[in-house]
């Protein structure tokens, strides 16, 4: 028997269904008819809600993006944490949602999606921006940070995250580590934080926050 669901439930439908073929198969290996049948309804379905299978990658990037900025304002309200401590959470969020679904990050950061890519990385990181520039500036109040503009910085910050994640090609792999604790270091100046203050953000490190 056919079963009649609220258009954005079925929407949902097809996207849990994409974000469980693309963890399995990956982006690639995923047609729309997989998709469909997974569903199990009609092929007119499927192109009701979405033109192309691209589209529905665009949808649901928009939802990962959603729930990420959904999850912080509880840990940035929580009169428990001091600054460094959410600054801690934001980035372990943060990087748990950059690798909770590696093959649709690598379909984004073809040249080909460039677009698409900057379309979701200008709307997270316009999100994200007054979100950080409060821990900052409840840093600068528990005085362990000494910054003049919390939001300049905070948008400085999430330009150089981009440059972390996203490193010059013919870097060698063993610079890694360096390069980590590098960009560790930098932040630490940019903030006016206490040499390894942000000892989370170097793999290996213990990460406990200096307060």
């Amino acid at each position: 028997m056919h079963t009649v669901k609220a258009p954005q439930e079925r929407r949902e439908e097809f996207l849990d269904a994409a974000h469980a073929l693309f963890e399995e198969r990956g982006v690639d290996a995923t047609s729309v008819s997989d998709i469909i049948e997974r569903v199990g309804v009609a092929k007119g379905t499927f192109y009701w809600y979405f033109k192309s299978k691209e589209a529905l990658l665009d949808a649901l990037a928009e939802r990962l993006t959603a729930r990420f900025l959904e999850s912080l304002p509880p840990i940035l309200a929580d009169p428990d944490r001091n600054a460094l401590e959410k600054l801690r959470a934001l980035w372990e969020i943060h990087e748990r949602d950059r690798h909770s679904l590696p093959g649709l990050h690598r379909y984004f950061h073809k040249p080909e999606n460039l677009l698409l890519h900057q379309k979701h990385r200008d709307l997270e990181h316009r999100a994200l921006i007054p979100l950080l520039a409060s821990i900052i500036a409840q840093g600068n109040r528990e005085g362990v940070f000494t910054v003049t503009c919390p939001e300049t910085t905070a948008e400085f910050l999430i330009l150089a995250q981009g440059l972390r994640i996203h490193p010059s090609r013919d870097r060698a792999a063993t610079e890694t580590d360096a390069r980590h604790a590098g960009f560790r270091e930098i932040l630490e100046r940019v903030l006016g934080a206490a040499p390894g203050s942000l000892g989370f953000l170097t793999p290996g490190e213990t990460g406990r926050a200096r307060t």
